[in-house]
């Protein structure tokens, strides 16, 4: 029986998704469900304010899968646990530009996220071309969604030292190169890590990120 702490949810199809943070591969304790202890029982408390269970920003409800909509919400939610450098907006007031690369399906998802404010910035929201790549700048945080899985080394290597945040859903993702990755591990959906990855980009991830985050490349 999986130990982790996890919240069940029904996916249009009937298929049980559960929302739980995976298992950090160096940490010192296990999340446990139900009467385990108090730490097991924090950490599912961290993991349900975290992802707010409420996805009513979400838009067009009945057009996104549950997935995606999940998926649009922790890439949200992530933000606010990630700082910037300064030199990455061009004033005090600029959005956080979150991009998607390439044409593909997840861009309702993830564009029902924008003008939601992270860390006071409005979120704006572009696709950039699939065979482009964004200049620190022209994005804060960069989607690869699965049609760039091509692309990841490309990316990724061109993109090291920018303060651009990675993310996708490709397998192993933060395994190569990328820095976090969103995870789907039978009926949970988590995210991988890579903080030396995140720390050579000059952003910072907040210990309450890592804290739920299975941590990779070290």
């Amino acid at each position: 029986m999986d130990d982790s702490a996890s919240v069940t949810r029904a996916t249009p199809g009937g298929a049980p998704v559960s929302l739980a943070p995976l298992r950090r591969r160096k940490a010192a304790t296990h999340l446990h469900s139900g009467g385990a202890g108090p730490k097991g029982r924090l950490a599912a408390q961290l993991w349900l304010a975290f992802l707010g269970l409420s996805l009513a920003f979400v838009g067009h409800p009945m057009e996104l899968s549950r997935e995606d909509r999940i998926k649009a919400a922790i890439v949200y939610k992530v933000g606010k646990f990630v700082d910037w450098p300064t030199s990455a907006f061009s004033s005090t007031d600029a959005p956080l530009r979150l991009c998607l690369l390439g044409r593909d399906d997840f861009a309702a998802a993830l564009s029902s996220v924008a003008g939601r404010k992270v860390q006071g910035r409005g979120i704006e929201f572009r696709v950039v071309g699939a065979n482009s790549l964004p200049q620190a700048g022209d994005c804060n945080i960069l989607y690869l969604p699965r049609s760039a899985s091509g692309r990841v080394a490309s990316v990724v290597r061109r993109l090291t030292d920018k303060p651009i945040l990675t993310i996708s859903d490709i397998p192993s993702f933060a395994r190569n190169g990328g820095m976090i990755s969103l995870v789907r591990r039978g009926n949970r959906i988590g995210f991988e890590i890579d903080p030396d990855r995140v720390r050579r980009a000059g952003l910072a991830v907040r210990a309450q990120l890592l804290d739920l985050a299975e941590i990779v490349g070290q």
